[in-house]
C-alpha cells in the first residue's frame, strides 16, 4: 500500500520517509486509483443522502429548542432539563454535519476552505469534549506551546483529524494508557530533513500518541486505505479521513508505531501570519413588514425538508407556496417574488425548472438548495456561474440569509 500511495502522489509517511522518487504509474496502480475514486463517489453520494435527513433533524431539533428555552424563560423550571438534553442533541447534530462535510470532501466532490485558526484552541475545545469520554484507566497529557502562528486550513476538518486520531489513541489502550497531545511549531528548509515535497516555511505540528498496542507493518502498510479497519464495526473511514484532510491543506502526515510499543501520529500544517476573519459576514436584513411583501415559490421533492423551509420562511414574515413538482411549478398561477427549487428534481434540472418559470415570470430571482457538492453539480451543469445555492443542511439562518440576499439579486443566476 505504502508503494501506491507513493505512485498515486499521495502525501504521507508510514514508519520512515517516503522517497522523493516516484516512478511512473503503472497499470494495478491506476486500477487501485479508480477503485478509491469509485468509493469516493460512492461516500459522497452518501453524505448527500445524510444531508437531506440532516436538514431535517437539526431544524425541528431547533424548532424544539426554542419552545423549551421559551417555557423557561416564562418560568417553568421543569423544562431545564430536558432543554440541556436537547442542547447535546443539537451538538451531536452539528458534528453529524460537519462528518458529512467531511464525507463529501474524500469524495472529492467539496472543496476545503482554509482559513487562519488557532490549533492550540481546537485542541482545547477537543480535550474539553474529549475528557469526559477517555474513562478512569487513561491518563491525558496535553502540552501546548504558546505562541503558535496561526494555521491555514479549514479549522472543522483539522478538528475532526484531532477527534479521529483520539479516538484511535484511546481504542488502542483497552487495559488504560497514556494519550498524549502536543503541539508546537518548525520551520522547513530547503535541506530540512522532514521528508516530502513540503515547501520550505513554518508548521504548526500537531503530536496524538498513546501507550497502547501498537500496529503490525500489514497493518500499517493499509492504514490509510479507505474502508479498512481492524475494529469490530468500525467503518474504516477514520484514517483515510484524516490522511485527506491534511493532504489537501498543504500538510505532512506521520505514523511510528511498533507493536507492543504504541503509537504516535504527527501532523505539520502550513500557517500563515493573515488575521482571522468574521465567522460570519454581517446580516443585512429587511423589517419584517417588508418581507411579508414577497411571495416564494418552494419546489423541493422531499416533504420533510419542504416543511422545515415553509416554517422557517413563514416565522420570519414571508408569504410562501410550496409544490412538488415540476409542472406544478410552471402552472402555479400566483405572483411570486423568489423561486427555490432543488437543483436536482426528479427527471429534470432545477434549471431545466427555472429556465421555464422564469420564462413565463421575466426578472424572477432563483435560489437554489442542494446537498449535492458543487463538484458534481458542475459535472452535471445544474447551475451557472453565478448561481445562488443554499447548501443542505441549512439552518434558519443560513436559510434567510440566502433567501435576504437572493431577493437583493446577490449571487443570482441570470436567466436568458
Amino acid at each position: 500500500m505504502k508503494e501506491l500511495l507513493v505512485k498515486m502522489g499521495l502525501w504521507a509517511e508510514v514508519r520512515g520517509p517516503v522517497s522523493d522518487h516516484r516512478p511512473a504509474p503503472d497499470p494495478a496502480a491506476a486500477r487501485e486509483a479508480g477503485r478509491l475514486a469509485s468509493l469516493g463517489q460512492l461516500t459522497g453520494g452518501v453524505a448527500h443522502d445524510f444531508n437531506n435527513l440532516l436538514a431535517v433533524i437539526s431544524n425541528f431539533t431547533a424548532f424544539i429548542a426554542e419552545e423549551l428555552q421559551a417555557a423557561v424563560d416564562a418560568g417553568d423550571e421543569r423544562w431545564l432539563p430536558v432543554r440541556r438534553d436537547v442542547a447535546q442533541v443539537e451538538k451531536a447534530t452539528q458534528r453529524a454535519i460537519e462528518l458529512t462535510h467531511h464525507l463529501l470532501t474524500f469524495g472529492r466532490g467539496e472543496p476545503a476552505a482554509p482559513r487562519p485558526f488557532d490549533l492550540n484552541q481546537v485542541v482545547q475545545e477537543v480535550e474539553e469534549l474529549f475528557h469526559r469520554s477517555v474513562g478512569a484507566r487513561i491518563r491525558m497529557r496535553v502540552s501546548l506551546t504558546p505562541g503558535l502562528p496561526l494555521a491555514l486550513a479549514d479549522a472543522g476538518e483539522c478538528e475532526q483529524v484531532l477527534l479521529n486520531l483520539a479516538v484511535n489513541a484511546r481504542d488502542a489502550m483497552p487495559a488504560g494508557g497514556t494519550l498524549a497531545i502536543e503541539t508546537d511549531d518548525l520551520v522547513v528548509g530547503p535541506d530540512s530533513l522532514v521528508a516530502g515535497p513540503l515547501p520550505p516555511g513554518r508548521y504548526d505540528r500537531l503530536r496524538v500518541s498513546d501507550t497502547g498496542e501498537g500496529m503490525s507493518p500489514d497493518v500499517l502498510d493499509r492504514l490509510f486505505e479507505p474502508y479498512f479497519t481492524t475494529k469490530p464495526g468500525g467503518t474504516g473511514l477514520g484514517m483515510s479521513l484524516v490522511h485527506d484532510i491534511v493532504t489537501r491543506a498543504g500538510g505532512w502526515l506521520t505514523v511510528d508505531s511498533e507493536p507492543g510499543l504504541g503509537t504516535s501520529v504527527t501532523v505539520l500544517l502550513p500557517t500563515t501570519e493573515e488575521a482571522p476573519g468574521p465567522e460570519h459576514a454581517p446580516r443585512l436584513r429587511r423589517s419584517r413588514a417588508h418581507r411579508r411583501s414577497r411571495a416564494i415559490l418552494l419546489v423541493e421533492k422531499d416533504e420533510a425538508i419542504c416543511e422545515v423551509a415553509r416554517r422557517i420562511l413563514v416565522s420570519d414574515g414571508y408569504r410562501v407556496e410550496t409544490v412538488a413538482d415540476a409542472g406544478a411549478a410552471v402552472a402555479h398561477p400566483k405572483k411570486v417574488d423568489l423561486l427555490i427549487v432543488d437543483a436536482v428534481l426528479p427527471g429534470m434540472l432545477g434549471r431545466e425548472l427555472a429556465d421555464q418559470v422564469c420564462e413565463i415570470r421575466p426578472g424572477l430571482r432563483v435560489l437554489y438548495m442542494s446537498g449535492h457538492a458543487r463538484a458534481v453539480l458542475a459535472e452535471q451543469r445544474a447551475l451557472a456561474d453565478g448561481a445562488a445555492v443554499l447548501s443542505k443542511p441549512f439552518s434558519a439562518e443560513s436559510l434567510l440569509d440566502a433567501v435576504e440576499a437572493a431577493l437583493r439579486g446577490v449571487g443570482r443566476e441570470s436567466v436568458a
